[in-house]
């Protein structure tokens, strides 16, 4: 697993066969309490036509922690920026604060974006649910807080046993510091009036039953931006990602497909 200079962990995969045209790099940014492997299933349908780079968020997993001295959305932008190619335009894929991140980056170097997946992601930080009770949570201990993500992530059912054990254990390796900080970030952002400046193509995928981020919060995308795509997922939490990665990966193919030859 390499380490990148600014400390960052990440990995990629190339399996595209040399007799397929090559499709543009995809780049996932997961949220608080994930992993870079929280992505596996998106992998298994996308890896055949794409370059993948996937990486743990700073202060989560095998990264480095956050700097406490620097403006915190610049540092995660320039984190993404690092592992991304010079000379190739990437499609951005992120998840809940991921998401919010890689928006983030799309409104500044649209250049550098084919098109743009956002997944349960706030736009809006005061229409965030839950977080206002996670501190608390993280003094009952961190097991406190995993039980209740879990909960919040997953209805019962949503996933098998071994799936729900392995989210369970990755995220129960979350430290409170950096989830209060990137939490507070994303309690701060507001990024719906640039969105009508938004260059890429833009896909949503939103979860109908979030805690976190509701459905109402995008109500108006079809007048922000005419040519987005959303899809509803009914009855799914906000782990619709992890819960639904296949699903959620043959959309991405889809959109992507429909931009037509770079």
């Amino acid at each position: 697993m390499p380490i990148s200079p600014r400390g960052i962990a990440y990995d990629t995969l190339d399996l595209t066969a040399p007799w397929r045209a090559r499709g543009a790099p995809i780049v996932f940014v997961h949220g608080i309490g994930a992993n870079r492997q929280c992505w596996a299933d998106w992998i298994a349908v996308l890896a055949g036509g794409h370059p993948i780079i996937r990486h743990d968020l700073r202060g989560f997993a095998q990264s480095a922690d956050l700097p406490m001295d620097q403006p915190l959305m610049d540092v995660l932008i320039d984190d993404v920026l690092e592992l991304m190619p010079r000379d190739e335009a990437v499609h951005l894929v992120g998840e809940s604060a991921g998401g919010s991140i890689v928006l983030e980056l799309a409104l500044r170097h649209p250049g550098r974006v084919a098109s743009l997946t956002l997944s349960n992601a706030a736009i809006v930080g005061r229409q965030i649910g839950q977080i206002g009770g996670w501190q608390a949570l993280f003094d009952a201990g961190g097991d406190a807080w995993n039980e209740h993500m879990m909960a919040c992530r997953f209805a019962p059912g949503a996933l098998d046993a071994r799936s729900a054990d392995w989210y369970r254990t990755q995220q129960g390796t979350t430290r409170a510091g950096p989830a209060m900080a990137i939490a507070g970030l994303l309690a701060g952002i507001d990024q719906r009036a640039a969105l009508p400046g938004l260059k890429p193509p833009l896909m949503v995928l939103l979860p109908g039953d979030s805690p976190f981020v509701s459905t109402a919060m995008y109500a108006d995308l079809p007048v922000w931006l005419p040519g987005a795509r959303l899809h509803g997922f009914p009855g799914v939490r906000h782990g619709l990602p992890f819960s639904h990665g296949r699903q959620c990966a043959l959309l991405l193919q889809d959109f992507i497909a429909s931009q037509g030859p770079a």
